[in-house]
This record gives structure tokens, C-alpha cells and sequence, in this order.
């Protein structure tokens, strides 16, 4: 999403997107949605917020990859189609 995109949905927010990079401003957006601001934080392109809506700007291009849970060791395994 362009930056303009992102500056209107803080507006409607009302979080203050001046002077603020993209992800802090989708961060503090996160915030204010009651979320936990996690937008650039996944570690290796790995995610385990299916269901947020900043996921395709966050991951790298051919990211998309999450925690599988239940498995020995944690292993990670790609987005279901």
C-alpha cells in the first residue's frame, strides 16, 4: 500500500502519521486497533498473524511463511493456497 493509503486510514484512526515512517505509522495504526504493533518485525519472513491486515506489506516478496504450531521444534511451513 502507498504511503498516501496509509497516512488516511491513521487519519480515520486518529493517529498521527507526521514525521513518521511507514512503519511506525502502521504500527501506531496497530495500536490503535487494539492490536499488538508487530508490522516489520518478523524475524526470517516468518509470521504467525495470518489475519492481519498489513501482512502483505510487511513480508518480504515470496514471504508469507508462518509458525506451523504443534510440530517438534517448531518447524515452519508455507501459507497454505
Amino acid at each position: 500500500m502507498k504511503i498516501q493509503g496509509i497516512r488516511a486510514i491513521a487519519k480515520a484512526k486518529g493517529v498521527n502519521s507526521a514525521r513518521r515512517s511507514k512503519g511506525e505509522i502502521i504500527r501506531a495504526v496497530q495500536e490503535a486497533e487494539g492490536n499488538f504493533p508487530s508490522f516489520g518485525t518478523a524475524r526470517d519472513g516468518y509470521c504467525h498473524r495470518e489475519d492481519c491486515a498489513w501482512r502483505e506489506d510487511c513480508l518480504p516478496p515470496g514471504g508469507g511463511h508462518f509458525l506451523v504450531t504443534g510440530l517438534p521444534g517448531g518447524e515452519r511451513g508455507p501459507l497454505p493456497p
